[in-house]
Protein backbone atom coordinates (compact mmCIF):
# COMPACT_ATOMS: atom_id res chain seq x y z
CA UNK A 1 0.00 0.00 0.00
CA UNK A 2 1.14 3.27 -1.25
CA UNK A 3 1.31 6.05 1.33
CA UNK A 4 -0.15 9.56 0.45
CA UNK A 5 1.60 13.21 1.14
CA UNK A 6 -1.03 13.62 4.00
CA UNK A 7 -0.33 9.97 5.96
CA UNK A 8 3.24 10.66 5.51
CA UNK A 9 3.22 13.71 7.21
CA UNK A 10 1.14 12.57 10.02
CA UNK A 11 3.13 9.17 10.90
CA UNK A 12 6.18 11.28 10.34
CA UNK A 13 4.59 13.50 13.13
CA UNK A 14 3.49 10.53 15.43
CA UNK A 15 6.84 8.61 14.91
CA UNK A 16 8.55 11.74 16.39
CA UNK A 17 6.41 12.33 19.21
CA UNK A 18 6.64 8.28 19.96
CA UNK A 19 10.61 8.63 19.47
CA UNK A 20 10.12 11.71 22.09
CA UNK A 21 8.13 9.59 24.54
CA UNK A 22 10.81 6.65 24.52
CA UNK A 23 13.37 8.59 25.13
CA UNK A 24 11.79 10.18 28.23
CA UNK A 25 10.75 6.36 29.17
CA UNK A 26 14.11 5.72 29.66
CA UNK A 27 15.30 9.05 31.48
CA UNK A 28 12.85 8.53 33.69
CA UNK A 29 13.58 5.19 34.42
CA UNK A 30 17.54 5.99 34.99
CA UNK A 31 16.52 9.25 37.00
CA UNK A 32 14.22 7.09 39.45
CA UNK A 33 16.70 4.21 39.93
CA UNK A 34 19.39 7.35 40.65
CA UNK A 35 16.94 8.38 43.11
CA UNK A 36 15.99 5.17 44.46
CA UNK A 37 19.41 4.11 45.32
CA UNK A 38 20.67 7.52 46.67
CA UNK A 39 17.67 7.79 49.21
CA UNK A 40 18.48 4.09 50.28
CA UNK A 41 21.98 5.09 50.23
CA UNK A 42 20.73 8.55 52.57
CA UNK A 43 18.51 6.32 54.47
CA UNK A 44 21.26 3.12 55.05
CA UNK A 45 24.01 6.19 56.38
CA UNK A 46 21.28 7.69 58.73
CA UNK A 47 20.44 3.89 60.27
CA UNK A 48 24.03 3.47 61.25
CA UNK A 49 24.14 6.44 63.08
CA UNK A 50 20.71 6.42 64.55
CA UNK A 51 20.02 2.69 65.39
CA UNK A 52 16.32 2.00 66.22
CA UNK A 53 15.53 2.20 69.74
CA UNK A 54 12.65 -0.70 69.69
CA UNK A 55 11.69 -3.71 67.38
CA UNK A 56 8.36 -1.89 67.24
CA UNK A 57 10.83 1.23 65.49
CA UNK A 58 12.78 -1.45 63.20
CA UNK A 59 9.63 -2.84 62.08
CA UNK A 60 8.21 0.38 60.76
CA UNK A 61 11.67 1.30 59.38
CA UNK A 62 11.55 -1.99 57.70
CA UNK A 63 7.66 -1.55 56.53
CA UNK A 64 8.31 2.25 55.14
CA UNK A 65 11.24 0.84 53.44
CA UNK A 66 9.25 -1.94 52.22
CA UNK A 67 6.91 0.63 50.84
CA UNK A 68 8.99 2.86 48.82
CA UNK A 69 10.74 -0.36 46.83
CA UNK A 70 6.89 -0.89 46.55
CA UNK A 71 6.36 1.88 45.02
CA UNK A 72 9.74 1.94 42.77
CA UNK A 73 8.85 -1.44 41.46
CA UNK A 74 5.12 -0.31 40.71
CA UNK A 75 6.85 2.52 38.79
CA UNK A 76 9.51 0.84 36.69
CA UNK A 77 6.49 -2.07 35.54
CA UNK A 78 4.25 0.95 34.61
CA UNK A 79 6.89 2.72 32.95
CA UNK A 80 7.77 -0.54 31.30
CA UNK A 81 4.77 -1.52 29.85
CA UNK A 82 4.21 1.47 28.60
CA UNK A 83 7.51 1.66 26.49
CA UNK A 84 6.74 -1.76 25.23
CA UNK A 85 3.40 -0.06 23.78
CA UNK A 86 5.51 2.62 22.07
CA UNK A 87 8.43 -0.02 20.65
CA UNK A 88 5.12 -2.08 18.53
CA UNK A 89 3.66 1.39 17.73
CA UNK A 90 7.03 2.89 16.21
CA UNK A 91 7.94 -0.58 14.96
CA UNK A 92 4.81 -0.79 13.38
CA UNK A 93 5.45 2.69 11.62
CA UNK A 94 8.45 0.97 10.51
CA UNK A 95 6.52 -1.12 8.53
CA UNK A 96 4.20 1.26 7.36
CA UNK A 97 6.96 3.76 5.79
CA UNK A 98 8.41 -0.26 4.37
CA UNK A 99 11.93 0.53 6.18
CA UNK A 100 11.93 -3.34 6.68
CA UNK A 101 11.75 -4.50 3.00
CA UNK A 102 14.15 -5.28 1.01
CA UNK A 103 14.67 -2.91 -2.00
CA UNK A 104 12.52 -0.18 -0.61
CA UNK A 105 14.45 2.37 -0.45
CA UNK A 106 18.07 0.45 -0.85
CA UNK A 107 19.59 -2.39 -3.17
CA UNK A 108 21.28 -4.09 -0.61
CA UNK A 109 18.64 -4.80 1.99
CA UNK A 110 16.24 -3.12 4.39
CA UNK A 111 17.12 0.37 6.48
CA UNK A 112 15.54 -1.43 9.84
CA UNK A 113 15.55 -5.54 9.07
CA UNK A 114 13.39 -7.36 11.41
CA UNK A 115 16.47 -8.53 13.17
CA UNK A 116 16.73 -5.15 14.17
CA UNK A 117 13.28 -5.05 16.18
CA UNK A 118 14.75 -6.60 19.23
CA UNK A 119 15.13 -4.18 22.27
CA UNK A 120 16.36 -4.45 25.51
CA UNK A 121 14.22 -4.23 28.51
CA UNK A 122 16.36 -3.57 31.75
CA UNK A 123 13.30 -3.91 34.16
CA UNK A 124 14.26 -6.81 35.28
CA UNK A 125 17.40 -5.69 36.65
CA UNK A 126 15.95 -2.67 38.22
CA UNK A 127 13.87 -4.78 40.31
CA UNK A 128 17.00 -7.13 41.06
CA UNK A 129 18.39 -4.03 42.45
CA UNK A 130 15.50 -2.64 44.02
CA UNK A 131 15.44 -6.34 46.15
CA UNK A 132 19.19 -6.21 46.77
CA UNK A 133 18.90 -2.81 48.16
CA UNK A 134 15.28 -3.94 50.26
CA UNK A 135 17.52 -7.00 51.72
CA UNK A 136 20.66 -4.54 52.58
CA UNK A 137 18.31 -2.43 54.61
CA UNK A 138 16.36 -5.10 56.16
CA UNK A 139 20.08 -6.35 57.30
CA UNK A 140 21.05 -2.68 58.56
CA UNK A 141 17.73 -2.78 60.10
CA UNK A 142 18.07 -5.60 62.38
CA UNK A 143 21.77 -5.82 62.21
CA UNK A 144 21.47 -3.85 65.82
CA UNK A 145 19.82 -5.61 68.06
CA UNK A 146 17.15 -3.52 70.20
CA UNK A 147 17.99 -4.05 73.53
CA UNK A 148 21.52 -2.95 73.27
CA UNK A 149 20.53 0.62 72.12
CA UNK A 150 20.02 3.62 74.30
Amino acid sequence: MDLKPDQIELLKAKYLDHAEDLRFRINFDFKLLSGFVTLNLVLAGWLTKNPLATVWFQIGFALFIGGICGIAILLFQRNYRRRRVVVDIMQNMNEAFRFDQDGAFRNEGPINPKSNVQTTYWMPWYICIVILFFLAQIFIIFSTPPCLVG
